[in-house]
């Protein structure tokens, strides 16, 4: 009983110190987080940026349209995955105020589990889409460490990314390098 209130308490402030979504800016990341500790060119495009809050250490990219398009979240004080608890907590904070949830399977906005991996990527992927049809989601966990969330454009444009460097094609700042 103790120890499922602690797990329960873990989440909740994961929850309430992890802010930053599909959709923010820089700015609207700092304002939740503070200066970023980190800085770098995304291997996807577009420049990540890093955060640590309340025992987190946050991992957004922003895209070349100034908004986070996958967001990584990761327990800063040690290497253990996220409870299921926190990562629904943070799947339901980067739906904002769009209605993604869906029970009906019928229906082709259902949430759908992927068990063996999407596009190019091995592992359980989640996608789900919002109502008006406009926006996806793809959430994925690490089976050691972190939680991702990407916005469906963000995640086809990685695939694209992936997928070319597997044709041996390595893409080196503005200089595309075959192997």
């Amino acid at each position: 009983m103790i120890r499922g209130s602690l797990v329960l308490l873990a989440a909740l402030e994961l929850s309430a110190t992890a802010q930053a979504r599909i959709g923010y800016t820089l700015a609207d990341c700092q304002a939740n987080y503070g200066r970023e500790v980190k800085s770098e060119a995304a291997w996807c495009g577009g420049t990540a940026y890093g955060f640590k809050s309340g025992g987190v250490y946050v991992y957004a990219i922003i895209g070349e349209d100034g908004r986070v398009n996958d967001i990584s979240y990761f327990d800063n004080v040690k290497i253990a995955s996220l409870s299921p608890l926190a990562q629904a907590s943070l799947w339901k904070q980067n739906e904002a105020d769009k209605v993604y949830d869906n029970l009906n399977p019928f229906l082709w906005n259902v949430r759908r589990e992927y068990k063996k991996g999407l596009g190019q990527e091995h592992g359980e992927h989640w996608v789900e889409y919002s109502w008006n049809g406009k926006e996806g989601l793809v959430m994925n966990a690490s089976k050691n460490n972190g939680f991702q969330v990407r916005s469906l454009k963000g995640f086809n444009a990685e695939q694209r990314i992936i997928k070319s460097e597997m044709q041996g094609k390595v893409k080196v700042g503005a200089i595309t390098q075959v192997k």
